[in-house]
């Protein structure tokens, strides 16, 4: 999407993702099957738009940040989510809620996305692999800390700062 899109209006279009998420679907009968108790403004279905808009407002014509990010979050976290909630595993030492499979599932469904679109963004085979590897990573161990609030801002971030760190050295 991102080469079809400038970056005013990924970012018009995620704000108005945010708005539709935190204020008009709450007050449908949608509601019960698409929030978790308790979580209003603070939840994954409105922090994942605002993520999006937030990297679209910081990182602007510097696409391959936020089509990292994105990517990874989108691909690693549900991955996370599923295989960590649906499969037998060792919890993590530094967060017991979480475990070493969700932890895995995060990489290897982020990475390989990643490295698509690394490609796309016409990076070299080997670059694109490393960034998307360590990209994946990063985002998988972010994913791992105990949050108080959804996860998705803290991992949407890093992994862009990330990917813009490494992606100024290669």
């Amino acid at each position: 999407m991102l080469p079809f899109i400038d970056w005013r209006l990924g970012l018009l279009i995620c704000l108005f993702a945010v708005f539709v998420n935190g204020v008009i679907l709450p007050r449908t009968t949608l509601a019960k099957d698409m929030y978790r108790s308790g979580e209003g403004w603070t939840g994954g279905i409105v922090l994942y738009p605002a993520t999006i808009a937030f990297l679209f407002a910081i990182y602007r014509e510097a696409t391959l940040p936020i089509a990292v990010a994105w990517v990874v979050l989108a691909c690693g976290d549900p991955a996370a989510a599923f295989f960590g909630q649906r499969t037998s595993g060792e919890s993590l030492p530094w967060n017991g809620a979480k475990t070493w499979n969700g932890l895995l599932a995060f990489v290897v469904f982020a990475c390989p996305p990643g490295i698509l679109v690394c490609l796309q963004q016409n990076l070299a085979w080997g670059e694109s692999l490393a960034l998307a590897m360590v990209a994946s990573l990063t985002g998988a161990l972010v994913e791992s800390v105990p949050w108080r609030l959804a996860d998705n801002f803290a991992i949407g971030q890093s992994v862009a700062l990330v990917v813009a760190l490494l992606g100024a050295v290669l």
